[in-house]
């Protein structure tokens, strides 16, 4: 077949050059793509083939001798949807009614003092109001209702309306009010029925069709190798790309159509462990760049695989396509599949950086637009969440979340080519009962590396046979089926973030790692740092007991539920598969016909993620220097000179996380070590002590979890009370907000004090704030209430009760052998004795009875204890400055590679 296809395809080739006498032209499109159309000849000599001479030649091959039939399991029928040359209409009734029912509030005429006021009618009129005459105009007015339309739609250079920060929801019903506005305007603002435009171009309706209902994960046919192409203008071009092109119709994915598709070089392909989303189908595709070997011939940059590291090796620009479809049951009582989004990865390795974005189709599925509604600082994009019928006969909705760029960062960081789907183990799909398979696959899904070999998008060296197996992927072998099956769900669903650089070790210190082979003889005995109670994985096998599975099925934890970032329910497969592995540690029989329910969530709960900040910086407690606000207490404490001397100093802290890439050799200690190196000298050098000032050891013990470590607000616990709440509750971005622009935002704080004098209060706010002046509720959960005590978001109170174990008869006691002795006894003793006559009535003032706990005089107590917080709120806030003004942050304890003298 495939020979025959070639011998067909060469005579039509060879017709096209004698119909075009000169060869081809070609024409750039917009995006610098080029499209080839053939040259008629201009010989005057030439004369038309006649029609024997036409019936001679061979017949241009059909469609199903170049696109052979394929056998792939997951089937996407395409949705039917109605006639796309129909506009719908609107009448200006209902457009009046639904801009009252947004406006009319603040700008009713005549009643509103707002200096822009008009009257919600077609045509203006004059109107006598407490006794003057006045003239307003009615929405017919051309300046008003351009100026309505750049409003609603926001666009540069006009006042947003509504203003301020918006929902997601609220965004998209102004985007689309405002896009009703335009179509009234472009169809002369009758009072009466008009069109309305659809986002999408005719053009675009001609290249997007409906699915076939053949369509399938790969597509509704397999291209013969014969037809394969090159878009060499777009690949050229795409490499001085920034920014993704606005629609999706400018990129690789123009067409659905596989041939299309393989003309131009691109071609689709599935994974053999899926990433689930909400039982959403997906299509996947993939774009190598070409490139011009020595002899001028057009070549693909095919990806190899680097046997050592047994990782596939993405050449820069590849471009990857993920689409999302959403089954919908339409009129007929027929379950079709609608296009919802495509995910669009451009990928560079350090030091370019990767392009990604998300692409949203329209409700005719004829256009797909870049997402790019900015955060809060103005950078795109944020989260969007639409409502999908996703049945017709009843109208009944759904919610579908697109995920804004933060999301996306925090998934694909983990890997170096920002690709996550496109590895080893993903693309050679194996049979049912091989590497913890137990779904059917279809024969052309299981020869996929061959073919994709054949298309030149792998290297032609590599062999399925030889590429790494799941199974033996450990250093320990799969206790049985279950535990293979677990892993390799993981490795679709959680291992890019529980990876050594992805999101979840890396920035939320989490311990668990369940990367390819990572749970094969996993330890019964490992659980969360942050709950040292807790096991991953209960030795018995009780559910109820194993952290895993609490996290991965608690549907009431919002998004803190995992994975993170998936929207819906819990996928009950992955349920039932970490289930039968956590019951088969111990005996894998009891997996076996396991009683296992599931219940699934009417709606998708999804709280919008914004963790950036406005660029224009208000406190949180807007009345602070209001007689509300902030007391004299507060306003008028002062950083003493010598605390700002204790503030610079760096005192010895403990030790650093010893790494491979780091030595620890010699070191002069000083003439007093702290005792705990004392004690440990005969065996560890000086060079192993790890140092910080005051500041940077309190914002790491107990700042750090929740503002981040750089301050940016994105630690792990922060990020869980966001969740948790419904995005309800977000600790504060320090490098952002409070210490914004280098510090250029603490001069929102220049005020007076008590007595008069003009002063900067932003570290008396800085510490109000973190000892009284913050009125959160925090969401129960036992890793939040664990890790913050019982003074919740009054964290200087924490410090409170570590100096408290200072005192005479505390209960708890801060020794010399402590890491933090020195550094915390110099911060919550200044200015402030401690008496060591046992005798003397300050000394028994400060004590504590006999329980430990009970303060003997707690009035005195009281204040001695604040005067130390207040001590450490200075330092903390004076460390955080200086950082912000130097942009620089000092490495932590397990960041020795950052030190040039501690590296090999």
């Amino acid at each position: 077949m495939k020979t025959n296809a070639f011998a067909l395809i060469s005579v039509v080739f060879i017709l096209e050059i004698f119909l075009a006498g000169c060869g081809n032209s070609k024409k750039n499109n917009q995006n610098g793509q080029s499209s080839t159309t053939p040259a008629v000849a201009v010989s005057p000599t030439a004369s038309p083939l006649s029609d024997d001479t036409r019936k001679s030649l061979a017949p241009i091959p059909s469609r199903a001798s170049l696109c052979l039939p394929l056998d792939a399991v997951a089937k996407i029928p395409g949705r039917k949807i109605a006639d796309k040359a129909a506009l719908p209409q609107m009448t200006f009734e209902a457009l009046k009614n639904k801009l009252a029912e947004n406006c009319a509030n603040c700008h009713a005429a005549p009643e509103s003092a707002n200096k822009v006021a008009f009257l919600f009618e077609h045509s203006g009129k004059k109107i006598i109001h407490e006794g003057v005459e006045k003239t307003f105009v009615g929405l017919s007015d051309e300046d008003l209702a351009l100026r309505i339309r750049a409003s609603l739609l926001r666009l540069p250079g006009v006042t947003p309306m509504p203003p301020g920060d918006l929902s997601a929801e609220r965004m998209q019903s102004m985007q689309e009010l405002g896009s009703q506005v335009e179509s009234w305007l472009e169809a002369g603002r009758p009072n009466g029925i008009f069109n309305l435009q659809t986002s999408g171009a005719e053009s675009e309706s001609q290249t997007y069709t409906t699915l076939p209902e053949d369509m399938t994960e790969l597509g509704d046919c397999l291209p013969v190798p014969e037809v394969l192409g090159h878009d060499f203008e777009l690949d050229q071009s795409v490499e001085a790309w920034t920014t993704l092109p606005s629609s999706l119709k400018e990129t690789d994915l123009f067409s659905f159509d596989p041939l299309a598709l393989a003309k131009r070089g691109t071609f689709s392909y599935n994974v053999e462990y899926p990433l689930w989303a909400d039982d959403a189908q997906k299509t996947r595709h993939i774009h190598v760049p070409s490139g011009k070997n020595a002899e001028g011939k057009l070549v693909r940059q095919s990806i190899a695989f680097d046997k050592e590291t047994k990782q596939f090796l993405i050449p820069n620009n590849t471009r990857f396509y993920k689409t999302f479809f959403k089954a919908v049951k339409q009129t007929d009582g027929a379950t079709r599949y609608r296009r919802i989004e495509t995910r669009v990865i451009v990928s560079r390795q350090a030091p370019l950086k990767p392009l990604f974005g998300v692409y949203k189709w329209n409700e005719k599925e004829d256009s797909a637009i870049l997402l790019t509604a900015p955060y809060r600082d103005g950078t795109p994009w944020k989260d969007e969440t639409l409502r999908i019928v996703i049945d017709e006969t009843s109208g009944h909705e759904r919610t579908y979340p697109l995920p804004g760029r933060e999301r996306c960062v925090q998934c694909h960081q983990g890997d170096k080519s920002f690709n996550l789907g496109f590895s080893a183990l993903q693309i050679n799909r194996r049979n049912v009962g091989e590497s913890g398979r137990n779904l059917p696959v279809g024969k052309d899904e299981l020869s996929q590396v061959n073919r994709l070999v054949q298309y030149g998008i792998l290297a032609p060296d590599i062999v399925a046979s030889e590429l790494p197996k799941l199974e033996e992927s450990g250093t320990e072998k799969p206790r049985n089926a279950h535990e293979i099956r677990a892993q390799g769900y993981m490795i679709g669903n959680c291992a890019h973030c529980h990876s050594p650089e992805g999101y979840a070790i890396k920035e939320g210190k989490v311990t668990l790692e369940l990367d390819a082979g990572k749970i094969f003889g996993f330890d019964v005995k490992r659980g969360p740092a942050s709950l040292p109670r807790e096991r991953f994985v209960d030795k018995d096998g009780d559910l109820s007991f194993s952290y895993l599975y609490k996290r991965i099925s608690d549907t009431g934890a919002n998004n803190a539920l995992m994975p993170m970032h998936v929207a819906g329910s819990p996928d009950c497969r992955m349920l039932e598969l970490t289930a039968k592995w956590i019951k088969s540690i111990k005996d894998p029989d009891a997996a076996e016909g396991l009683p296992f329910e599931c219940k699934k969530q009417e709606d998708v709960k999804w709280v919008p993620y914004d963790p950036t900040v406005s660029l224009s910086f208000l406190p949180r407690r807007i009345d602070w220097n209001e007689p509300s606000g902030m007391s004299a207490l507060y306003r008028d404490l002062e950083f003493k000179e010598g605390l700002k001397l204790i503030s610079e100093t760096v005192f010895p802290v403990g030790w650093w996380r010893k790494k491979p890439e780091c030595r620890f050799e010699g070191g002069t200690p000083p003439a007093t070590p702290p005792k705990w190196f004392t004690d440990a000298s005969s065996t560890k050098p000086w060079a192993l002590v790890y140092s910080a000032t005051p500041g940077q050891m309190l914002y790491t013990a107990t700042c750090m979890q929740c503002h981040g470590e750089k301050g940016d607000g994105k630690g792990p616990i922060g990020q869980k009370i966001f969740n948790l709440s419904a995005g309800k509750v977000e600790v504060a971005d320090f490098m952002k907000g409070l210490f914004g622009k280098r510090n250029d935002n603490l001069k929102l704080f220049d005020s007076t004090k008590s007595n008069g004098t003009s002063a900067n209060l932003a570290g008396n706010y800085l510490i109000w704030m973190a000892m009284e002046g913050t009125k959160v509720t925090f969401p129960d959960d036992p890793e939040i209430r664990n890790f913050l005590g019982p003074h919740k978001a009054q964290m200087l109170k924490t410090i409170r009760d570590r100096c408290s174990w200072l005192l005479p008869h505390s209960s708890k006691v801060i020794r010399e052998t402590d890491f933090e002795y020195q550094a915390t006894r110099s911060i919550c003793l200044f200015e402030n004795e401690l008496p060591t006559d046992p005798s003397s009535q300050a000394y028994l003032d400060l004590s504590f009875l006999e329980d430990g706990t009970t303060p003997a005089n707690p009035a005195v107590q009281n204040a001695w204890l604040d005067k130390a917080a207040f001590n450490a709120g200075w330092v903390i806030f004076d460390f955080l400055r200086r950082v912000s003004d130097t942009e620089t942050w000092p490495p932590l304890k397990n960041e020795c590679e950052k030190v040039p003298a501690l590296t090999r």
